[in-house]
């Protein structure tokens, strides 16, 4: 019988007192020393690059501050012409969310294609899958939370934004 792995024990020990070896049963594993290596949720959860996404979400978080830099002076001129601190927070963020999308969709055009190439089963994407939905969600609320402070520190201080134009 096929048992999964989180439940070999408890099916080994249910099949020794359902059959004991008093009576003449034997038991034993079709692949001899497969209990030596590490069950596939070990492996997948003891990975080395388990939180490779905090790094890329470090990496977009200097990216868009630079960003934020280039297009401070354009923020002054927003408010000066009388948008609100939430105003340019929204558009700094709509224009965020066209990156982040149109990003995410060539990224995941190209991983589409080189694994319909390789003939690569779906199954085996599923973890970059989630890898990379954490990674969007997390880049986009880092984004968001800069783009705020952007945007009111901005309003605050347009004189100091200006000097840039």
């Amino acid at each position: 019988m096929f048992v999964a792995s989180d439940f070999r024990d408890t099916v080994a020990r249910s099949i020794q007192v359902a059959f004991p070896a008093v009576s003449g049963f034997s038991q034993r594993w079709a692949l001899t020393g497969a209990d030596r290596f590490s069950s596939p949720r070990d492996r997948f959860e003891g990975r080395p690059t388990k939180h490779i996404w905090i790094a890329s979400a470090a990496v977009f978080t200097g990216f868009w501050l630079f960003y934020l830099r280039l297009r401070r002076s354009e923020h002054g001129l927003y408010a000066v012409i009388g948008l609100s601190p939430i105003a340019i927070t929204v558009l700094t963020i709509i224009e965020l969310l066209t990156i982040a999308l149109t990003a995410s969709l060539l990224a995941g055009v190209v991983v589409s294609l080189g694994a319909m190439r390789a003939d690569t089963p779906s199954e085996f994407l599923a973890i970059g899958v989630a890898s990379g939905v954490r990674t969007v969600m997390a880049c986009v609320l880092i984004a968001a939370v800069w783009s705020a402070y952007a945007a009111s520190r901005t309003t605050t201080s347009t004189i100091d934004a200006l000097k840039d134009r």
